[in-house]
């Protein structure tokens, strides 16, 4: 297994942090018309519950477009993308809000990205302004690895 430079795994972060955020993260926001996500939502998307989105992850794997992200039921999550995995603790606030120890500082880091929905198996999620979050994802069941 090769593992990720500290650089490469800065340039995954975002991308990969604001999709399993948004699986976990809650906002109760109105949307707003003409947005992304009214679109979406007029599709037949479903919005998830935050109290619903821990439990989607707990033994399953966030796929997105070149990556990969196992959560185990312990609280560890192997993250894969590019060829490269890193290991990281995860565990949801007793707000709801997505917490995740950083590999290499090992300090906690706890987001709330905005609105999740669900259609056919692909899930959505927006920012307040009702704009997409750049990446989709769906969910696999166990470790996809």
């Amino acid at each position: 297994m090769r593992s990720a430079t500290p650089a490469t795994r800065y340039r995954l972060r975002p991308a990969i942090a604001l999709a399993c955020a948004a699986l976990v993260a809650g906002c109760a926001s109105a949307v707003p018309a003409g947005s992304d996500e009214a679109a979406f939502i007029a599709s037949g998307a479903r919005r998830i519950a935050p109290e619903e989105r821990a439990q989607l992850l707990v033994g399953n794997t966030v796929v997105g477009n070149g990556f990969r992200v196992y959560y185990a039921p312990d609280g560890r999550k192997r993250v894969r993308a590019g060829g490269l995995t890193l290991e990281r603790r995860w565990r949801i606030a007793e707000d709801g809000t997505f917490c995740e120890e950083l590999t290499r500082s090992r300090v906690e880091v706890c987001v709330d990205s905005g609105r999740l929905y669900e259609k056919d198996g692909l899930f959505r999620a927006f920012r307040p302004d009702g704009s997409a979050v750049r990446e989709s994802f769906r969910l696999v069941e166990g470790d996809a690895g």
